[in-house]
């Protein structure tokens, strides 16, 4: 038994079928990463609306607009972004 791993697929993947459903499904949903959408979707999640200092607002968007300016995003990866950062802002309101 060997020890070595190889993947020779990194440059062009090759995805199954559920993969591809769920990438083709990432594409026909859109996520808006903004600020006001995250922090609306985290206080939809709670029923809070006070977010504390608001310091963390310029930083977030630094971070969305980054995810927001890269080509390679996909849709799956822009909806798991926006999962995760509006579950954090959720946790500033509890």
């Amino acid at each position: 038994m060997t020890n070595e791993i190889r993947i020779d697929d990194l440059a062009a993947p090759v995805l199954n079928d559920m993969q591809r459903m769920a990438l083709d499904y990432g594409e026909s949903v859109h996520t808006e990463l903004s600020v006001d959408a995250v922090c609306a979707a985290a206080m939809a999640s709670t029923g809070l609306s006070d977010f504390g200092p608001d310091d963390f607002r310029e930083r977030l968007d630094v971070q969305l607009a980054e995810m927001n300016d890269d080509p390679d995003r996909t849709g799956i990866g822009r909806m798991l972004m926006f999962g995760d950062c509006s579950r954090y802002a959720a946790n500033r309101l509890l």
